[in-house]
């Protein structure tokens, strides 16, 4: 069972043409969502109902930037960025997302629990043989 539904995501999305392969997206979204809560020892089996929506938010934003339907009229799909000249001839485009990868964002990571930053210190060990107390340079 997916976090998100294909309802859910045309919901926010607006109607979809191919809901097989929008199926599949959330299906490994979800997947993917599942591997790294349990990474971080997170218990999602029985989420309240805020968490579930986080969830549910969280897989179809990852399958809408996998399936690159992002509704923008610029062709070709997935393009995030196009250039024309006319003489000599160059056209160039920036894709968003050219392999259609999942993942996901440092903001969604934050609001499912699984952000990671820390700020640490690491003590020296200092063998206390070789430690040498000098006074004066002649000491040494």
């Amino acid at each position: 069972m997916s976090w998100a539904t294909v309802s859910d995501y045309q919901a926010r999305y607006g109607a979809v043409v191919d809901t097989a392969t929008l199926q599949e997206c959330l299906d490994d979204a979800t997947s993917q969502i599942n591997a790294s809560l349990d990474a971080a020892g997170i218990d999602y089996t029985a989420p309240s109902a805020d968490y579930a929506r986080r969830l549910m938010m969280v897989c179809r934003q990852m399958a809408h930037r996998a399936y690159g339907n992002d509704g923008s009229e610029i062709a070709p799909f997935g393009v995030s960025q196009t250039s024309q000249t006319a003489g000599p001839y160059t056209q160039s485009f920036s894709f968003s997302n050219p392999y259609g990868d999942l993942f996901m964002t440092a903001s969604e990571k934050k609001m499912l629990g699984l952000s990671s930053s820390y700020i640490g210190a690491i003590n020296p060990v200092v063998n206390p043989q070789i430690v040498r107390r000098c006074g004066d340079v002649r000491d040494c």
